[in-house]
This record gives structure tokens, C-alpha cells and sequence, in this order.
């Protein structure tokens, strides 16, 4: 589990930061417009 969580780390490191994690976490949810 520690591997996924490091990858997805550094996918999103390398992506342009943790937003893109946050924005595809479930961005057909719209958790940005509910902020």
C-alpha cells in the first residue's frame, strides 16, 4: 500500500503538484466547486 501512496506521491509531484491529485481524486464529483 506504501508503494501506491509513494507513486501516486511522485505522479503528482511530477504532474505540477498535489492539486492534480486532489482535482483527479473524483473530478466528475466536483469536490472543487464545493469548496
Amino acid at each position: 500500500m506504501d508503494s501506491l501512496d509513494e507513486a501516486a506521491a511522485r505522479i503528482a509531484e511530477l504532474s505540477g503538484g498535489h492539486v492534480m491529485l486532489v482535482e483527479g481524486a473524483s473530478p466528475a464529483s466536483g469536490s472543487d466547486d464545493s469548496l
